[in-house]
């Protein structure tokens, strides 16, 4: 029985809501590749700027991408600008106002999204891009960041965000973890909104390298899914297909 036969019902209804994390190298944007057609038309925030990966890929008026630039310069001074630039995007898609309407929403990725938000805060503040963060800059940020998921989830549309990765220790038991490259308590609170997170990896050398998608835990590595996947699968978003 395929892994869509599998999956369940009811999960395969929602839109999917599909968080995948890993290092760089690991074929996190280049899977998107794989995207079945009931995914398009297509939106795509750029924030990594690394959309080479998808050259030629798709067919004109399939894939939408939207470079997100960090900084624009106003006088001498520069003015973080990536967080209002994406959250007018979701915006006019939540308002029905742009050209086209995106069945699936995709954030590459979610790590810089955040150091957007985190700019944008310093800014707001008036400390500038150049001071430390204080601990209500963290607050505020983690809480522009959950406000803008949510309207996220709001657009109705398919979500897939891109994250980098990284090791996380427990202050109390000190065990060590893979997680998606956010900070703080955001890298609990964020993935509870994804039905599926998907740790990439790639293995190998040469042309024995593979790239894959762990959706259970497997050793330090957090993963889930609830469409009934094997443990291991290679990155096929069309085991999502409705």
């Amino acid at each position: 029985m395929s892994p869509i036969d599998t999956a369940s019902d009811e999960a395969a209804q929602q839109p999917l809501r599909a968080m995948i994390y890993g290092e760089t190298g690991s074929g996190k944007t280049f899977s998107l590749r794989t995207l079945p057609e009931d995914f398009f038309p297509v939106l795509m925030l750029d924030f990594d700027r690394n959309s080479e990966a998808l050259n030629g890929a798709f067919p004109p008026g399939a894939f939408f991408i939207e470079p997100i630039e960090d900084f624009k310069l106003l006088g001498s001074k520069r003015k973080p600008t990536g967080y209002k630039q994406a959250k007018d995007v979701i915006t006019a898609v939540v308002n029905e106002s742009l050209d086209f309407a995106p069945r699936t929403i995709i954030i590459d990725s979610v790590t810089r999204l955040y150091e957007s938000i985190m700019d944008h805060g310093l800014d707001s503040s008036s400390r500038g891009e150049d001071a430390p963060p204080q601990l209500q800059d963290y607050g505020t940020a983690a809480r522009l960041m959950v406000l803008f998921l949510r309207v996220c989830i709001q657009t109705g549309c398919n979500l897939i965000f891109l994250a980098h990765e990284k090791a996380y220790a427990n202050e109390v038991t000190g065990i060590e973890k893979g997680v998606p490259a956010l900070t703080g308590q955001l890298g609990d609170i964020v993935p509870r909104y994804f039905q599926e997170i998907l740790h990439a990896k790639a293995t190998g050398s040469g042309d024995k390298r593979k790239w894959m998608w762990d959706t259970a835990p497997m050793g330090k590595f957090v993963a889930r899914t609830t469409r009934g996947l094997p443990a291991q699968v290679e990155p096929d978003f069309k085991v999502y297909s409705r």
